[in-house]
């Protein structure tokens, strides 16, 4: 079992003299590209792993397979090859960027992206439009939590715009728009008069 556990950390420090890391993400040609498709998402060292926390990058693929040492998982290199699938990877102005809802770009699947995830103004945490009484979620039928959250928006303790939360169309968000939401949601028809969403 020692000359097991002494063969395998011999092996180890042989790898860490092998992979002597690079300065992967100061180098500019590793995110340069020309279409999206030059462009794939890394998971960063750091721990190496997506399941252990580790940074997500959106790298050229090319450029990463000239840098060997940066697709190493371990003993300090940059980036490992992981695609974790969280994200994806598009090339904006000649640098590839990850892709995801909350970045202020609209891609595909998504509705909306005003940059936050934010619910109340008018593009709604997972990027989907949001509607007339409906801040908190794209649903058929408004909920309590939406009530609730119109209610603290009457109170101004949370932002929400007129298009979404003043459901009876008076130009501002009262109590009222919070009690006729709360109607829906028990079952009682409603039929709101938001203003329309720039």
């Amino acid at each position: 079992m020692l000359a097991l556990f002494t063969l395998l950390s011999a092996s180890a420090s042989s790898l860490a003299d092998t992979y002597s890391p690079e300065p992967c993400l100061d180098n500019p040609e590793l995110f340069a590209c020309d279409a999206d498709s030059d462009c794939i998402v890394v998971d960063g060292i750091g721990p190496c792993c997506c399941q252990n926390g580790g940074q997500q990058y959106a790298v050229n693929a090319e450029a990463l397979a000239r840098f060997p040492t940066c697709g190493y998982c371990g003993y300090g290199g940059c980036i490992a090859l992981y695609n974790c699938g969280d994200f994806g990877a598009a090339c904006y102005g000649g640098t590839c960027e990850l892709t995801y809802c909350g970045n202020n770009r609209l891609e595909e699947d998504e509705q909306c992206d005003d940059g936050n995830w934010i619910p109340g103004d008018g593009c709604l945490p997972g990027c989907l439009d949001a509607f007339c009484g409906h801040p908190m979620r794209a649903r058929a039928t408004s909920t309590v939590a939406d009530a609730l959250f119109i209610l603290r928006s009457a109170t101004e303790a949370a932002d929400c715009e007129g298009c979404v939360c003043d459901t009876d169309g008076d130009g501002t968000t009262t109590v009222s728009d919070a009690l006729m939401v709360l109607g829906e949601s028990i079952g009682l028809l409603r039929t709101y008069a938001c203003p329309a969403c720039d």
